[in-house]
């Protein structure tokens, strides 16, 4: 509560391509598909109990690392969290 933006930053099991940064608005969020929070329990399902209960922000965005299930690691590229980094840069300018 009290906050106008809120990013949310999650690795996401999916079917591309690992190592991506996917950036997914609020409203985008619970309707992509083939997206798998690598946590069991996703970011959708706690959006939607926000939801319910009134109590989201503004503005939400989730920021999502692709894994690969098979062959992930507790490791992230360099370059990843520089992409990360410069979204979340970019987003506390312009507010």
């Amino acid at each position: 509560q009290g906050f106008d933006l809120v990013i949310i930053i999650a690795a996401l099991v999916c079917d591309g391509a690992p190592d991506r940064v996917l950036v997914l608005e609020q409203d985008e969020i619970s309707t992509q598909t083939g997206l798998l929070s690598a946590h069991g329990l996703g970011v959708a399902e706690a959006l939607a109990l926000g939801r319910a209960l009134g109590d989201l922000p503004p503005a939400l965005q989730l920021l999502g690392i692709t894994i690969d299930p098979v062959a992930a690691s507790s490791e992230i590229k360099p370059g990843i969290v520089t992409e990360l980094w410069d979204h979340i840069f970019q987003q506390v300018v312009s507010a």
